[in-house]
């Protein structure tokens, strides 16, 4: 049991300093990177951030990493290369906690990735659960496939 007021975890997350206009919040910029398709590009950049930084980060059992990853994601080959990645550089593995973001529906194809990193020892949780976007029926059956 960790002790009181310790740190237990991260989420990584990404913001924006704009010189000009200062921060950006991700409610503004990451709208604006999937609809100029740099949301992947800026996925991996985060996820190859935490693979160079996770030693930093204390390796105690209880303490978990966090990142945001939407389910548009799952279609990426390349994405899941790198979630891989990540995992494997983890220790120990259990900490690594992927969250889904509720924006998008989760496909089939897509429950299979999940069912797939969730058998590795991923940890799968929805990010903001029930402030998304998502139809409730496909958030119900990831709590019941995953």
């Amino acid at each position: 049991m960790p002790a009181p007021q310790a740190c237990t975890g991260v989420e990584i997350l990404l913001r924006w300093n704009n010189p000009r206009q200062g921060w950006i919040t991700p409610e503004v910029f990451i709208p604006l990177a999937e609809e100029h398709n740099q949301i992947v590009p800026l996925t991996r950049y985060v996820i190859a951030e935490t693979v160079r930084q996770i030693g930093y980060f204390p390796s105690s059992a209880g303490f978990h990493i966090g990142i945001n990853v939407a389910a548009s994601h799952f279609r990426h080959a390349v994405l899941i290369q790198d979630l891989n990645r990540l995992w494997f550089s983890a220790s120990p593995r259990q900490q690594l906690v992927i969250e889904l973001t509720e924006r998008d529906a989760l496909l089939d194809a897509d429950y299979r990735i999940v069912r797939e990193l969730h058998r590795k020892g991923v940890k799968l949780a929805i990010d903001d659960f029930g402030t998304g976007t998502a139809p409730s029926p496909g958030s119900k059956s990831c709590t019941r496939t995953c």
